[in-house]
């Protein structure tokens, strides 16, 4: 998240980290990688990657997988994410994407 906020959108560091930290303080569940998810967000990508039709990165994989192993919601603005998602039966909340449009 920082690194695409500071390149993307010239956010500095110290801000994004501290809009995380309000994430966090509101309730928002920060989970920690471990080999068990990296698998499973290795094995979602393989799966699920198509780079016309479902261009997920790993790291969306990555939330993917974290939201399958809590059986949590995804909040997303990335489309295909949220078709992938979906798919994989978990529930999304749509964000809005800079544009303000929202995954359907």
């Amino acid at each position: 998240m920082i690194d695409v906020t500071k390149r993307a959108y010239g956010n500095e560091a110290e801000v994004v980290e501290e809009r995380i930290r309000w994430l966090i303080a509101g309730g928002l569940e920060v989970v920690p990688d471990d080999e068990l998810l990296a698998t499973s967000a290795g094995e979602l990508r393989a799966q699920q990657y198509h780079g016309a039709t479902a261009p997920v990165s790993i790291a969306d994989c990555f939330a993917l997988a974290a939201a399958i192993a809590l059986g949590d919601r995804l909040a997303t603005a990335d489309r295909a994410l949220a078709r992938v998602a979906r798919q994989a039966g978990i529930q999304v909340v749509a964000l809005p994407d800079s544009s303000g449009h929202r995954p359907k």
